[in-house]
């Protein structure tokens, strides 16, 4: 049996943060949803640089409850960008901001978490940048292409 971890997508949104420490030409992002019942309104992406915001993608949840039949499903979604995350020194500060025009507690996308990452393994426990690893432990699911 598995167990997956979601968080909900609702008007208010969530936010996942990155942080670059090379510059790169982000092409598309691939986040990890899960579908539950057959969601409407609009979903709304928002990518922002250091607070600011550098890019958004509004779609349907028609579009997206096209790629999965059932009422209920999960996987990567693709959404196509042209972003040059450029690094600052020491490293840039990205998020990935995930929203829906309404929010039904029967019928919604979630995010899901990615519990495969475990940074307290990599880095132990304590503060680094001014940050506790927990700021970063067990992020949403999601992936970065970039061309090169």
């Amino acid at each position: 049996m598995s167990i997956l971890l979601i968080e909900e997508i609702t008007v208010a949104g969530i936010e996942q943060e990155i942080r670059l420490q090379q510059n790169a030409s982000v092409r598309e992002i691939r986040l990890n949803l899960l579908k539950w019942g057959t969601p409407t309104g609009k979903f709304i992406i928002e990518i922002y640089q250091d607070a600011e915001l550098i890019d958004s993608i509004t779609t349907p949840f028609s579009t997206l409850n096209a790629e999965i039949a059932d009422d209920y499903g999960y996987g990567f979604f693709r959404f196509v960008v042209n972003l040059p995350f450029k690094k600052t020194n020491p490293y840039s500060i990205y998020s990935i901001k995930l929203s829906a025009s309404t929010f039904d507690s029967s019928n919604f996308y979630a995010w899901t978490k990615n519990w495969e990452t475990d940074l307290d393994n990599l880095y132990g426990s304590g503060v680094v940048d001014g940050r506790t690893d927990e700021d970063s432990l067990k992020p949403y699911f999601f992936e970065i292409a970039q061309y090169k």
